[in-house]
């Protein structure tokens, strides 16, 4: 009749006609039935572990190598513009003071 438990759900909770129905034992049914890489607790199942093993090596690579590149980028760019003594910038003369003259 639904198309996910969580639309039955939502109309139990609305319409709330099935007094019977404690709200927790709906959110177990309904959750026990959408799930199955997590626990209660959202913590990562065994079979979750399982699916992103092979992963793990590569991505750390990526990760490293990414880390990597970017480090490099700002340290060139810190090195290039700290060498830079700026003298080819026109620094103005401090302002003259007024004579008070009466």
């Amino acid at each position: 009749m639904y198309s996910s438990p969580y639309r039955a759900m939502a109309y139990v909770s609305y319409t709330n006609r099935y007094s019977s129905i404690c709200e927790t034992q709906l959110t177990d049914i309904c959750y026990r039935s959408h799930t199955t890489y997590y626990d209660r607790k959202l913590r990562q199942g065994p079979a979750l572990v399982r699916a992103r093993r092979p992963y793990l090596f590569k991505n750390a690579l990526t990760g490293l190598g990414l880390f990597a590149l970017v480090g490099g980028v700002y340290w060139y760019t810190i090195s290039a513009v700290g060498q830079d003594d700026f003298e080819d910038v026109k620094v103005p003369d401090a302002p003259r003071q007024a004579s008070k003259a009466k």
